[in-house]
């Protein structure tokens, strides 16, 4: 928890390290999101699944992307 001076203010550094910490993470979920579209291309590649449910994923994979911004 954040230290909050008597002032009601937030320590500079901890605001940095809570920033911080929230782009890790931001960074670890968009490249999960990333290597899971390698592992659907995989599985299409391999006739696992059909390209109607390979383009159903996708397509909520994109539109999820594309709220978090992480995809155009």
């Amino acid at each position: 928890m954040p230290y909050i001076s008597s002032s009601g203010n937030t320590n500079q550094r901890e605001l940095d390290d809570i920033k911080q910490a929230i782009n890790d993470l931001t960074n670890t979920i968009e490249g999960k999101h990333m290597r899971l579209e390698a592992i659907l291309s995989q599985i299409i590649e391999r006739e696992m699944i059909t390209q109607d449910s390979y383009d159903k994923i996708m397509n909520l994979l994109i539109e999820f992307g594309k709220k978090k911004g992480w995809t155009k």
